[in-house]
Protein backbone atom coordinates (compact mmCIF):
# COMPACT_ATOMS: atom_id res chain seq x y z
CA UNK A 1 0.00 0.00 0.00
CA UNK A 2 2.90 2.19 0.82
CA UNK A 3 4.56 1.49 -2.88
CA UNK A 4 1.28 2.50 -4.62
CA UNK A 5 1.10 5.60 -2.44
CA UNK A 6 4.48 6.54 -3.01
CA UNK A 7 4.23 6.46 -7.19
CA UNK A 8 0.70 8.33 -7.60
CA UNK A 9 2.48 10.97 -5.72
CA UNK A 10 5.89 10.56 -8.40
CA UNK A 11 3.16 10.67 -11.18
CA UNK A 12 1.10 13.42 -9.58
CA UNK A 13 4.54 15.43 -8.99
CA UNK A 14 5.84 14.50 -12.81
CA UNK A 15 2.56 16.00 -13.81
CA UNK A 16 2.63 19.04 -11.65
CA UNK A 17 6.37 19.94 -13.29
CA UNK A 18 5.64 19.21 -16.55
CA UNK A 19 2.80 21.41 -16.59
CA UNK A 20 4.65 24.36 -15.15
CA UNK A 21 6.84 23.59 -17.60
CA UNK A 22 4.43 23.86 -20.27
CA UNK A 23 2.98 27.31 -18.86
CA UNK A 24 7.16 28.78 -18.44
CA UNK A 25 7.56 27.98 -21.85
CA UNK A 26 10.55 25.58 -21.11
CA UNK A 27 9.52 21.92 -21.67
CA UNK A 28 9.06 22.72 -25.91
CA UNK A 29 12.40 22.33 -26.39
CA UNK A 30 12.31 18.80 -24.93
CA UNK A 31 9.35 17.74 -27.07
CA UNK A 32 9.80 15.81 -30.48
CA UNK A 33 8.98 18.32 -33.31
CA UNK A 34 8.53 21.75 -30.69
CA UNK A 35 9.40 24.91 -32.16
CA UNK A 36 11.05 27.49 -29.75
CA UNK A 37 10.58 31.19 -31.79
CA UNK A 38 14.02 32.99 -31.83
CA UNK A 39 16.34 34.25 -34.39
CA UNK A 40 15.89 32.80 -37.92
CA UNK A 41 12.75 31.20 -37.15
CA UNK A 42 10.51 33.60 -37.01
CA UNK A 43 6.67 32.75 -37.48
CA UNK A 44 4.42 33.84 -40.06
CA UNK A 45 2.85 37.69 -39.94
CA UNK A 46 -0.75 37.64 -38.19
CA UNK A 47 -2.74 40.82 -39.30
CA UNK A 48 -2.86 43.55 -36.90
CA UNK A 49 -6.42 44.78 -36.20
CA UNK A 50 -5.87 48.90 -35.68
CA UNK A 51 -6.11 50.68 -34.05
CA UNK A 52 -2.98 48.54 -31.84
CA UNK A 53 -1.91 49.50 -28.59
CA UNK A 54 1.88 48.78 -28.67
CA UNK A 55 2.62 47.77 -24.93
CA UNK A 56 -0.48 45.24 -24.67
CA UNK A 57 0.25 43.41 -28.15
CA UNK A 58 4.46 43.14 -27.85
CA UNK A 59 5.00 42.51 -24.39
CA UNK A 60 8.59 41.86 -24.52
CA UNK A 61 11.18 44.43 -24.10
CA UNK A 62 14.75 44.17 -26.38
CA UNK A 63 17.68 46.28 -24.78
CA UNK A 64 20.75 48.03 -26.27
CA UNK A 65 23.57 49.93 -25.75
CA UNK A 66 24.52 49.90 -21.97
CA UNK A 67 21.38 48.83 -20.90
CA UNK A 68 22.34 44.84 -22.52
CA UNK A 69 24.52 44.41 -19.58
CA UNK A 70 23.78 45.52 -16.40
CA UNK A 71 20.96 47.40 -14.45
CA UNK A 72 21.84 50.63 -16.63
CA UNK A 73 18.69 51.05 -17.67
CA UNK A 74 15.51 51.00 -15.51
CA UNK A 75 11.83 50.47 -17.11
CA UNK A 76 8.49 50.25 -14.81
CA UNK A 77 5.47 50.25 -17.00
CA UNK A 78 3.22 51.03 -14.17
CA UNK A 79 4.63 54.19 -12.86
CA UNK A 80 2.04 56.33 -10.91
CA UNK A 81 2.43 60.15 -10.72
CA UNK A 82 -1.47 61.91 -10.30
CA UNK A 83 0.53 64.88 -10.47
CA UNK A 84 1.73 65.15 -13.98
CA UNK A 85 -1.15 63.38 -14.94
CA UNK A 86 0.91 59.74 -15.34
CA UNK A 87 -1.78 57.28 -14.74
CA UNK A 88 -0.03 53.88 -15.51
CA UNK A 89 2.65 55.43 -17.78
CA UNK A 90 6.20 53.99 -18.22
CA UNK A 91 9.42 55.68 -16.69
CA UNK A 92 12.66 54.88 -18.13
CA UNK A 93 15.65 55.40 -15.93
CA UNK A 94 19.39 55.74 -17.52
CA UNK A 95 22.34 55.53 -15.60
CA UNK A 96 25.06 56.46 -18.11
CA UNK A 97 27.64 53.87 -18.87
CA UNK A 98 30.47 52.95 -20.78
CA UNK A 99 28.80 53.56 -24.59
CA UNK A 100 27.30 56.85 -23.56
CA UNK A 101 24.21 55.53 -25.13
CA UNK A 102 21.34 52.73 -23.89
CA UNK A 103 17.60 51.77 -25.17
CA UNK A 104 15.14 49.40 -25.27
CA UNK A 105 12.47 48.27 -28.03
CA UNK A 106 9.03 46.82 -27.62
CA UNK A 107 9.01 43.24 -29.24
CA UNK A 108 7.49 39.92 -29.98
CA UNK A 109 8.74 36.56 -31.55
CA UNK A 110 5.24 36.49 -33.52
CA UNK A 111 5.68 39.19 -36.12
CA UNK A 112 2.89 41.36 -36.89
CA UNK A 113 1.29 42.85 -40.39
CA UNK A 114 0.55 46.52 -39.70
CA UNK A 115 -0.31 47.34 -43.53
CA UNK A 116 -2.68 49.79 -43.87
CA UNK A 117 -1.26 52.09 -40.67
CA UNK A 118 -0.79 55.29 -41.41
CA UNK A 119 1.29 56.55 -38.22
CA UNK A 120 2.17 55.88 -34.70
CA UNK A 121 1.38 58.52 -32.34
CA UNK A 122 2.60 58.84 -28.26
CA UNK A 123 3.02 61.26 -25.47
CA UNK A 124 6.43 61.95 -23.51
CA UNK A 125 8.39 64.05 -21.04
CA UNK A 126 11.69 64.36 -19.42
CA UNK A 127 12.07 64.89 -15.83
CA UNK A 128 13.66 68.08 -15.92
CA UNK A 129 13.56 68.73 -19.70
CA UNK A 130 16.63 68.99 -21.83
CA UNK A 131 16.75 65.01 -22.09
CA UNK A 132 18.00 63.34 -25.76
CA UNK A 133 16.17 60.89 -27.39
CA UNK A 134 15.33 59.06 -30.68
CA UNK A 135 12.26 56.70 -31.98
CA UNK A 136 12.92 53.94 -33.86
CA UNK A 137 9.90 52.84 -35.53
CA UNK A 138 8.82 49.79 -37.73
CA UNK A 139 11.16 46.91 -36.23
CA UNK A 140 12.59 44.01 -37.82
CA UNK A 141 14.41 40.94 -37.44
CA UNK A 142 17.58 41.07 -39.12
CA UNK A 143 18.22 38.60 -41.74
CA UNK A 144 22.74 38.28 -41.95
CA UNK A 145 22.52 36.17 -44.53
CA UNK A 146 20.84 38.82 -47.16
CA UNK A 147 21.57 42.49 -45.50
CA UNK A 148 24.79 44.32 -44.97
CA UNK A 149 26.02 48.08 -44.84
CA UNK A 150 23.71 48.47 -41.60
CA UNK A 151 23.13 51.93 -40.89
CA UNK A 152 24.90 52.61 -37.69
CA UNK A 153 22.28 51.70 -34.34
CA UNK A 154 22.98 50.36 -30.90
CA UNK A 155 20.38 47.59 -31.82
CA UNK A 156 22.28 44.31 -32.94
CA UNK A 157 19.11 42.13 -34.43
CA UNK A 158 17.14 44.61 -35.46
CA UNK A 159 16.60 46.94 -38.47
CA UNK A 160 14.30 49.62 -37.97
CA UNK A 161 12.89 50.84 -40.70
CA UNK A 162 12.94 54.82 -39.21
CA UNK A 163 14.41 56.71 -37.33
CA UNK A 164 13.73 60.41 -35.89
CA UNK A 165 16.75 62.91 -35.49
CA UNK A 166 17.20 63.57 -31.67
CA UNK A 167 15.22 65.11 -29.70
CA UNK A 168 15.26 67.54 -26.96
CA UNK A 169 12.54 67.19 -24.12
CA UNK A 170 10.53 69.26 -22.08
CA UNK A 171 9.29 69.08 -19.07
CA UNK A 172 5.62 68.43 -19.84
CA UNK A 173 3.70 66.48 -21.43
CA UNK A 174 4.10 66.57 -25.57
CA UNK A 175 2.62 64.45 -28.16
CA UNK A 176 4.08 63.26 -31.09
CA UNK A 177 3.25 61.56 -34.00
CA UNK A 178 5.42 59.56 -37.02
CA UNK A 179 3.95 59.25 -40.48
CA UNK A 180 4.17 55.61 -41.57
CA UNK A 181 3.37 56.52 -45.28
CA UNK A 182 5.74 54.77 -47.71
CA UNK A 183 6.84 52.28 -44.92
CA UNK A 184 6.95 48.56 -45.16
CA UNK A 185 5.12 47.04 -42.00
CA UNK A 186 4.89 43.74 -43.20
CA UNK A 187 6.63 41.38 -40.63
CA UNK A 188 6.82 43.82 -37.92
CA UNK A 189 8.74 42.65 -34.16
CA UNK A 190 10.04 45.94 -32.96
CA UNK A 191 6.96 48.40 -34.08
CA UNK A 192 8.87 51.15 -31.38
CA UNK A 193 12.13 51.70 -29.85
CA UNK A 194 13.78 54.38 -27.57
CA UNK A 195 17.07 55.67 -27.41
CA UNK A 196 18.21 57.90 -24.58
CA UNK A 197 21.72 59.68 -24.64
CA UNK A 198 24.30 60.47 -22.11
CA UNK A 199 23.92 63.91 -20.36
CA UNK A 200 26.20 65.85 -18.58
CA UNK A 201 28.51 63.93 -16.25
CA UNK A 202 27.19 60.71 -14.84
CA UNK A 203 23.46 62.05 -13.99
CA UNK A 204 20.92 59.75 -14.37
CA UNK A 205 18.31 60.48 -17.18
CA UNK A 206 14.68 59.64 -16.94
CA UNK A 207 12.12 59.76 -19.50
CA UNK A 208 8.14 59.15 -19.27
CA UNK A 209 6.37 57.72 -22.07
CA UNK A 210 2.52 56.99 -22.29
CA UNK A 211 -0.20 56.32 -25.63
CA UNK A 212 1.79 54.38 -27.67
CA UNK A 213 -0.92 53.36 -30.56
CA UNK A 214 -0.57 52.53 -34.30
CA UNK A 215 -3.54 53.62 -35.98
CA UNK A 216 -5.22 53.99 -39.63
CA UNK A 217 -5.74 57.55 -39.34
CA UNK A 218 -3.74 60.39 -41.07
CA UNK A 219 -0.91 62.19 -39.30
CA UNK A 220 -1.39 65.46 -38.22
CA UNK A 221 0.98 68.14 -39.12
CA UNK A 222 0.80 70.00 -36.21
CA UNK A 223 2.61 67.12 -33.99
CA UNK A 224 4.12 64.99 -36.55
CA UNK A 225 7.58 64.45 -35.90
CA UNK A 226 9.88 64.21 -38.68
CA UNK A 227 12.30 61.03 -39.29
CA UNK A 228 14.49 59.54 -41.95
CA UNK A 229 14.57 56.27 -43.26
CA UNK A 230 17.12 53.81 -41.05
CA UNK A 231 16.64 50.34 -42.94
CA UNK A 232 19.62 48.69 -43.65
CA UNK A 233 20.85 48.41 -47.42
CA UNK A 234 20.65 45.08 -49.66
CA UNK A 235 23.48 43.16 -50.21
CA UNK A 236 25.12 45.24 -53.90
CA UNK A 237 25.56 41.58 -54.86
CA UNK A 238 21.94 40.37 -55.08
CA UNK A 239 20.69 41.45 -58.57
CA UNK A 240 17.44 43.80 -58.80
CA UNK A 241 14.29 41.88 -59.96
CA UNK A 242 13.35 43.25 -63.64
CA UNK A 243 10.75 41.75 -66.73
CA UNK A 244 10.92 42.96 -69.97
CA UNK A 245 8.81 41.99 -73.05
CA UNK A 246 9.15 40.92 -76.38
CA UNK A 247 6.67 40.27 -79.13
CA UNK A 248 6.43 39.46 -83.00
CA UNK A 249 5.32 43.37 -83.85
CA UNK A 250 4.06 46.20 -81.85
CA UNK A 251 1.85 47.49 -84.91
CA UNK A 252 -1.04 45.25 -86.67
CA UNK A 253 -5.07 45.68 -87.28
CA UNK A 254 -7.88 43.07 -86.02
CA UNK A 255 -6.56 40.04 -87.96
CA UNK A 256 -2.94 40.36 -86.41
CA UNK A 257 -1.61 37.83 -83.49
CA UNK A 258 0.83 39.10 -81.55
CA UNK A 259 3.07 36.84 -79.47
CA UNK A 260 4.72 38.27 -76.08
CA UNK A 261 6.83 36.66 -73.80
CA UNK A 262 8.28 37.70 -70.60
CA UNK A 263 11.95 37.88 -69.48
CA UNK A 264 13.14 38.11 -66.26
CA UNK A 265 16.32 38.88 -64.94
CA UNK A 266 16.86 38.82 -61.13
CA UNK A 267 14.97 36.94 -58.40
CA UNK A 268 14.57 33.46 -57.20
CA UNK A 269 12.08 30.85 -59.19
CA UNK A 270 10.16 29.85 -60.45
CA UNK A 271 8.18 32.73 -61.24
CA UNK A 272 4.45 33.16 -62.21
CA UNK A 273 3.11 35.79 -64.69
CA UNK A 274 -0.55 37.90 -64.77
CA UNK A 275 -0.85 39.33 -67.97
CA UNK A 276 -3.82 42.39 -68.46
CA UNK A 277 -3.71 43.35 -72.37
CA UNK A 278 -5.29 46.48 -71.54
CA UNK A 279 -8.83 45.80 -72.98
CA UNK A 280 -10.52 43.70 -70.52
CA UNK A 281 -8.48 40.64 -70.92
CA UNK A 282 -6.19 38.54 -69.25
CA UNK A 283 -3.96 35.82 -68.82
CA UNK A 284 -0.72 34.13 -67.10
CA UNK A 285 2.09 32.10 -68.43
CA UNK A 286 5.19 33.26 -69.36
CA UNK A 287 4.27 33.51 -72.99
CA UNK A 288 0.82 34.29 -74.84
CA UNK A 289 -0.81 35.04 -77.71
CA UNK A 290 -3.39 37.59 -78.27
CA UNK A 291 -5.79 39.61 -80.75
CA UNK A 292 -6.93 42.64 -80.25
CA UNK A 293 -10.55 43.34 -81.52
CA UNK A 294 -10.74 47.30 -81.62
CA UNK A 295 -8.26 49.84 -82.96
CA UNK A 296 -6.37 51.77 -80.61
CA UNK A 297 -3.17 52.29 -78.61
CA UNK A 298 -2.80 49.21 -75.66
CA UNK A 299 -0.32 48.86 -72.63
CA UNK A 300 0.02 45.81 -72.42
CA UNK A 301 1.79 45.00 -68.95
CA UNK A 302 2.57 41.92 -67.12
CA UNK A 303 3.34 41.57 -63.44
CA UNK A 304 5.58 38.53 -62.69
CA UNK A 305 6.38 37.19 -59.10
CA UNK A 306 9.27 34.96 -57.69
CA UNK A 307 9.23 32.38 -55.26
CA UNK A 308 10.03 34.81 -52.75
CA UNK A 309 7.02 37.51 -53.79
CA UNK A 310 9.31 39.38 -54.79
CA UNK A 311 7.77 41.54 -58.11
CA UNK A 312 8.34 43.24 -61.37
CA UNK A 313 6.54 44.97 -63.76
CA UNK A 314 6.78 44.90 -67.48
CA UNK A 315 4.83 47.14 -69.57
CA UNK A 316 4.65 47.02 -74.23
CA UNK A 317 2.44 49.34 -76.26
CA UNK A 318 0.64 47.32 -79.27
CA UNK A 319 -0.81 49.75 -81.90
CA UNK A 320 -3.61 48.65 -83.04
CA UNK A 321 -5.15 50.18 -86.63
CA UNK A 322 -8.56 49.88 -88.67
CA UNK A 323 -7.94 47.31 -92.19
CA UNK A 324 -6.80 49.44 -94.48
CA UNK A 325 -9.41 50.40 -97.77
CA UNK A 326 -7.66 47.90 -100.12
CA UNK A 327 -8.34 45.08 -97.59
CA UNK A 328 -12.11 46.31 -97.72
CA UNK A 329 -12.48 46.51 -100.90
CA UNK A 330 -10.98 43.24 -102.03
CA UNK A 331 -13.88 41.94 -99.52
CA UNK A 332 -16.71 43.45 -100.62
CA UNK A 333 -15.81 42.47 -104.14
CA UNK A 334 -15.59 38.80 -103.47
CA UNK A 335 -19.41 39.46 -102.01
CA UNK A 336 -20.81 40.78 -105.08
CA UNK A 337 -19.03 38.09 -107.08
CA UNK A 338 -20.89 35.68 -104.78
CA UNK A 339 -23.92 37.02 -104.49
CA UNK A 340 -24.18 37.66 -108.75
CA UNK A 341 -22.21 34.80 -110.01
CA UNK A 342 -19.78 36.52 -111.75
CA UNK A 343 -16.81 34.42 -112.89
CA UNK A 344 -13.56 35.15 -111.29
CA UNK A 345 -10.45 34.98 -113.54
CA UNK A 346 -10.22 31.68 -112.76
CA UNK A 347 -13.23 30.45 -113.82
CA UNK A 348 -12.86 32.56 -117.32
CA UNK A 349 -10.17 30.48 -118.10
CA UNK A 350 -11.51 27.54 -117.21
CA UNK A 351 -14.84 28.56 -119.39
CA UNK A 352 -12.84 29.27 -122.23
CA UNK A 353 -10.53 26.04 -122.44
CA UNK A 354 -13.83 24.15 -121.70
CA UNK A 355 -15.04 25.92 -125.06
CA UNK A 356 -11.62 25.46 -127.43
CA UNK A 357 -12.78 21.64 -126.64
CA UNK A 358 -15.78 21.56 -127.09
CA UNK A 359 -15.10 22.77 -130.56
CA UNK A 360 -12.78 20.42 -131.38
CA UNK A 361 -14.95 17.96 -130.70
CA UNK A 362 -17.60 19.33 -133.06
CA UNK A 363 -15.10 19.71 -136.06
CA UNK A 364 -13.78 16.24 -135.45
CA UNK A 365 -17.11 15.04 -135.55
CA UNK A 366 -17.92 17.29 -138.78
CA UNK A 367 -14.81 16.18 -140.59
CA UNK A 368 -15.85 12.67 -140.46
Amino acid sequence: MVVKISALLVVSLVSAVGGSLFVSGLLPAFLPGATIHGHGNVPQAEAAVLPLHVIERFTERTMAGDAETGSSMKIDEEFVDPENHCEFCTRVEYVPGSRGVAGFAYGSDSPVDLTGAEKVRFWVMGEDGGEKVKFKIGGKERDDDRLSNAISTIFDNEGFARSSDQVTLRDDWTKFEIDLADTDLREITHPFGLEIAKGSGDKSQIVYIKGIIVDDESVDPETELATTAEAVEENEDEEDMSVEISSNSTTGDSSSSFRLRATVTGGEGPYSYLWDFDDGDESSGRTVTHSFDEPGTFNVTVVVTDDTDRQATGSIEIEITEESDEAEDEEIEDEVQEDVGVPDEGDSARNATGSQRSQARGNSTGEE
